[in-house]
């Protein structure tokens, strides 16, 4: 199943697109989604139409069938909550999610940093606290000795 702008299928039907428009408000195609601005048809549909009065009166049995199943076909979609996606769309959506994915781990990564150092200076004050005996002694200080 293909999905078609209202522009493509007034390509592939001739016409202006306020028939496009008027098929659609009056059931003789199916909008099968949309996306942002863009409401999309079923190509395979519109083509059933192609030579012949856009209206489901004009076909015949075998695409009346047709017709039927590609209209039963979106509508399933439709009540899935099924967006129309392309390619790009999806391509997008996996790098979001990934980038989205790497920014947890990163933020996690660096928290797991941040505990380890406040652990460590935690034990570096214990030790001093333990031995205030021993100076402390800045690694600078020992090379001019």
């Amino acid at each position: 199943m293909e999905l078609i702008t209202y522009t493509e299928a007034m390509d592939i039907l001739g016409g202006k697109i306020d028939t496009i428009r008027h098929a659609v408000s009056r059931g003789d195609l199916t909008r099968a989604g949309r996306q942002k601005r863009n409401i999309y048809l079923i190509k395979e549909q519109v083509e059933l139409f192609k030579g012949r009065k856009l209206s489901r009166e004009s076909l015949n049995g075998a695409n009346k069938a047709l017709w039927y199943k590609y209209e039963q076909e979106a509508s399933q979609s439709q009540a899935l909550g099924a967006a129309v996606v392309d390619d790009e769309m999806l391509m997008q959506r996996i790098k979001q999610a990934l980038l989205e994915q790497q920014a947890e781990q990163a933020e996690q990564e660096a928290e797991r940093a941040r505990q380890r150092a406040i652990k460590a200076r935690e034990e570096k004050e214990r030790f001093h606290e333990g031995h205030p005996f021993l100076m402390r002694v800045k690694a600078r200080d020992l090379v001019r000795a």
